[in-house]
């Protein structure tokens, strides 16, 4: 199928069979013929690099009129672009000991950006830049997908406060936005005892706070659940959450799903694969920019212990996206 956007941004759907057309507010006539060629007033429309649309791998633009066209329903017009964006064919840290080199992601810094990690749950989540916990095996990125990764403590000792596990953590060192759509592309192991999380924090105060997922696998004999949450800030407790297992009876989370949340004044949705799960009032309290924070870590209490000899894999990333507004 063929999904055609003209210059007044009204959309219509064709299929080389249709035979169908579509009448722009500026009176030009768009179809697609059957070798799949985009038509206007006639004429077929040259692709981005002057070939038949059809053969573009993502899309076409009519430079005539600034009209795009699109293959596939695939979307890259710039009129909504992101805020913030990483597809990890790198993986940009922030040394604070360094901190002229610059970088997009602090490492296990939650609580101030000059920490050198911190114990939570039954981890210490590493930062590698500190000389008593070189782990950089935690922080990878390969094939555009970034790796985070948990593992047993073997060899840390105090300087890790002799936590039995390793966990890995990122937050943006300078991004934080008010309000807005904010995605993430993840894929986690299904192992007892872990945690994986995408989340939002303010630098000022907490609550607020939302998480746009929580991987979360309780026992080696049930699949992992995926919580989405919004904080309150009075009472700092849970003003909303829903779970997978209400919204989504097949979720897997050891494939690549989109997990998203639509941040406004008035309320706050959750997304997943981009199909709203739930949707709660945004609590009083939410007035300051926000950062996204990706997790690896024991889940705690919630998902009890990691049992002996499990094999810990890492949260999977292909990307984190940040737009004004939700962008479909």
């Amino acid at each position: 199928m063929f999904a055609l956007l003209a210059s007044s941004a009204l959309a219509v759907v064709l299929t080389p069979t249709s035979g169908g057309s579509f009448t722009d507010a500026d009176g030009a006539v768009w179809s697609l013929n059957s070798a799949g060629d985009v038509i206007k007033n006639g004429q077929a429309v040259p692709g981005g690099s002057g070939t038949s649309a059809l053969t573009q791998t993502t899309w076409a633009q009519d430079s005539a009129t600034g009209g795009w066209y699109y293959w596939n329903g695939l979307d890259p017009s710039p009129v909504q672009a992101t805020t913030f964006a990483d597809d990890f064919n790198s993986l940009s840290l922030y040394n604070w000991r360094n901190p002229s080199a610059g970088g997009t992601w602090r490492p296990a810094s939650w609580y101030s950006p000059n920490d050198d990690g911190y114990a939570v749950n039954q981890g210490w989540m590493v930062n590698p830049f500190n000389p008593a916990t070189p782990y950089t095996s935690l922080y990878t990125a390969a094939n555009g997908v970034a790796r985070l990764g948990i593992q047993n403590n073997v060899d840390c000792g105090s300087a890790c406060e002799n936590q039995p596990y390793l966990g890995s953590q990122l937050l943006t060192q300078s991004f934080a936005q008010l309000y807005g759509y904010f995605e993430a592309r993840i894929a986690t192991p299904q192992v007892a005892g872990t945690g994986f999380a995408f989340w939002l924090m303010s630098a000022s105060t907490w609550p607020p706070e939302i998480d746009i997922v929580e991987i979360v696998t309780t026992s080696t004999s049930s699949p992992a659940i995926a919580a989405q949450t919004v904080w309150d800030v009075t009472t700092s407790s849970i003003a909303g959450q829903c779970y997978s297992y209400e919204t989504f009876p097949n979720y897997n989370a050891t494939q690549f799903h989109t997990y998203g949340v639509d941040w406004t004044s008035a309320t706050v949705t959750f997304y997943i694969d981009r199909i709203a799960r739930c949707s709660f009032p945004t609590p009083t309290g939410y007035t300051a920019p926000m950062f996204p924070i990706l997790s690896s870590q024991q889940g705690g209490d919630w998902s009890g212990p990691i049992p002996s000899g499990a094999t810990l894999g890492p949260m999977q990333v292909d990307y984190v996206k940040v737009w004004a507004s939700k962008p479909f």
